[in-house]
């Protein structure tokens, strides 16, 4: 509101590096050089990632403002890579908001962290995951920690697909990453968890 620069930080997995989406241009982490790779696949329709979405309507809805995001998701990163390197990753980026979007990879560890969308329930190995207990979890992070919140993702994949949405419309790769109708969802799901209009 005060205007000036504001800095986003997203740091995650190939979710939150914009895999799958079809306008993707992302700047992303390679998980083992820790380097920097441009992430991008360029097909209609265009959509793209949901971190860009989310940071376009940031700067829809603060004009005054210079929002710059910083992508440091790397695709196939569990939360326990998240955790080993947040240090160096994240603070050089010197966040103003952190978006974490981990999880997916992690999805049969302990209830910990993320609620990323729901995986392909016909594969076997996904079935009996524990990401409806991470992401109760993660509310209960959220009550302890002043400035955290969480955006229900999960939770809104799954109604979706109680209500009659079958998987194969949500997937862009047919086992656990966003097609674009899901980009919109994720990124509409943050937006109105931080009180800005998904539609800005």
């Amino acid at each position: 509101r005060a205007g000036g620069d504001f800095h986003l930080t997203l740091y995650g997995d190939s979710i939150t590096a914009g895999w799958e989406a079809s306008g993707c241009n992302e700047r992303a982490i390679d998980m083992v050089t820790l380097g920097e790779y441009h992430v991008s696949l360029w097909h209609a329709p265009y959509q793209p990632a949901w971190a860009e979405l989310v940071t376009n309507a940031l700067q829809a809805r603060y004009p005054q403002s210079n929002v710059i995001k910083t992508n440091r998701a790397a695709g196939g990163s569990t939360v326990q890579w998240g955790v080993e390197h947040a240090a160096e990753l994240v603070p050089p980026c010197k966040p103003d908001l952190i978006m974490l979007g981990f999880g997916m990879n992690s999805m049969q560890e302990s209830a910990e962290l993320m609620s990323p969308m729901i995986p392909n329930p016909e594969i076997k190995g996904f079935q009996n995951n524990q990401l409806p207990a991470q992401q109760g979890v993660l509310y209960q992070i959220a009550a302890e920690l002043e400035g955290v919140c969480i955006a229900p993702v999960h939770s809104v994949f799954r109604e979706m697909t109680a209500r009659g949405k079958h998987y194969l419309e949500l997937t862009g790769n047919c086992i656990n990453h966003p097609n674009d109708f899901s980009v919109r969802v994720y990124a509409q799901t943050v937006l109105r968890t931080l009180g800005v209009d998904g539609n800005d």
